[in-house]
């Protein structure tokens, strides 16, 4: 007769087993969701499913394994199931999908958010976060002129100037010239300006100067067409003559603006990236935290202080800081606004280290993508002496929260793009995308080890 299941266990033991598929990406990316999930689950490092089944199948609840693997394990796995075990077997297609995933917490009573889970992932090296979120960066490739392309150039261009690997030169001179092969198209919206400040970046990492005539058309053609609302550059180009005032434009325009009129030398250019700046301060500061809400138009202003966005805000004012000349008096308007911003941020920040969907919310979801674009404008704040020692400990927490969302270089708990809307509940349930490429979280690995290198 055969014993019963054993249920006693060491806290380090999960409930559940997954056995790897044999596609190694498809494995990865599979991870990336249990651990968006907060499955604890036992995996090999570095960050890998296992690929077998243990010798031992006490304790566990649920295993789920391909059809192809457990073709030669039915005796075991027969017997498991009758001592109550669940077991799942998996077609290539349902590998695919991944939506088996969503289902695991029900069939098999997991543990979420594991603290065991949290520690281990925290406990990855620093540098290995980093090569695994450049790995991934390397293998994308979309050249349309858009936000997530300046991501990765920008990244590609930071952690060549970081690490000094040749190769990621060479990946970045690939996708701009894939891009400038596509063509910049009409500019309408600051999306695709916001490219620029990235390809500035490489036309010196590359010394190829004739891009600048590009860039420069480009922006001349965003600032001649963009409607303005109050003042603000409007971020899309709209049929009417009604702009809409949106904080993208402090992170997506300004910035880009900033650094071109560094390298013309014309200071026009500077003169709209501050204006700008103030304007949105403006029309978009929140009287009690002094961050920004998203947008403002004829409709109102929007209700939320939606995350990413006011991380990106906080990018957006550091980033231009960066490019603007040291002599300029009106640089200590933006140094204001930049402090107010970061000592409510830090104040925000919640206990597990992370920043919120919405962030004076603490009771809204953790969210991967403004937690690491914050810790990224902290940590440049911080090595350019524009903060002081005391934000240390906010960042070095903020970097241990994404760590927890980075499983093999893919980034989770990523909130999808945001309209502006005038319904609070809009921000508060948009929908998580799947895992995907950790441009988030490689900028701020890159800003974390460049402000160590300092200390």
């Amino acid at each position: 007769m055969e014993k019963p299941l054993a249920h006693k266990r060491s806290p380090e033991r999960p409930d559940l087993w997954i056995v790897a598929p044999g596609d190694p990406a498809r494995s990865r990316k599979l991870a990336a969701r249990i651990v968006d999930l907060g499955v604890f689950f036992p995996f090999e490092l570095p960050h890998k499913l296992p690929e077998r089944l243990p010798a031992d199948l006490s304790g566990f609840k649920l295993i789920v394994i391909p059809a192809d693997k457990a073709a030669a394990e039915n005796e075991r796995l027969a017997a498991f199931a009758r001592q109550g075990g669940l077991v799942q077997r998996l077609e290539d297609a349902d590998w695919e999908s991944e939506k088996f995933i969503e289902r695991i917490p029900t069939l098999g009573g997991l543990r979420l958010g594991s603290p065991a889970m949290a520690a281990r992932m925290e406990s990855v090296p620093d540098r290995q976060v980093l090569e695994a979120t450049l790995r991934w960066s390397m293998t994308y490739e979309r050249p349309e002129w858009h936000d997530v392309l300046r991501y990765n150039i920008e990244c590609l261009a930071e952690a060549f100037e970081f690490i000094g690997d040749r190769a990621i030169l060479d990946q970045l001179g690939r996708l701009m010239h894939k891009a400038l092969a596509t063509g910049a198209p009409p500019p309408i919206s600051c999306d695709h300006v916001a490219c620029i400040y990235a390809m500035l970046h490489y036309m010196v990492l590359a010394q190829q100067p004739t891009l600048l005539s590009v860039c420069r058309g480009v922006v001349d053609d965003y600032l001649r067409q963009a409607p303005r609302y109050r003042g603000v550059l409007s971020n899309f180009l709209r049929q009417d003559s009604n702009g809409i005032a949106r904080a993208e434009i402090a992170f997506q325009v300004c910035p880009a603006l900033a650094r071109l009129a560094r390298h013309t030398k014309d200071q026009r250019y500077a003169d709209t990236a501050i204006e700008q700046i103030l304007l949105l301060d403006r029309e978009l500061r929140d009287a009690a935290t002094g961050l920004w809400f998203l947008g403002r138009g004829a409709g109102g202003r929007t209700p939320s202080l939606w995350g990413r966005g006011c991380a990106f805000s906080l990018r957006g004012v550091v980033d231009t800081l960066a490019e603007l000349d040291a002599s300029r008096a009106d640089r200590a308007k933006l140094l204001a606004i930049l402090r107010r911003m970061a000592g409510s941020l830090r104040r925000l920040q919640g206990k597990d280290g992370d920043w919120r969907q919405i962030m004076d919310e603490p009771q809204s979801r953790p969210e991967s993508s403004a937690t690491a674009w914050t810790v990224a404008a902290l940590a440049k704040a911080v090595r350019l002496r524009w903060l002081g020692p005391e934000f240390r400990p906010c960042i070095e927490r903020g970097w241990r929260a994404v760590k927890r969302r980075v499983w093999d270089g893919l980034a989770t708990r990523i909130c999808g793009g945001v309209t502006a809307s005038m319904d609070p509940e809009y921000y508060r349930s948009r929908p998580f995308l799947a895992p995907s490429y950790g441009h988030f979280a490689l900028l701020a690995a890159i800003e974390v080890g460049r402000l160590r290198k300092l200390a």
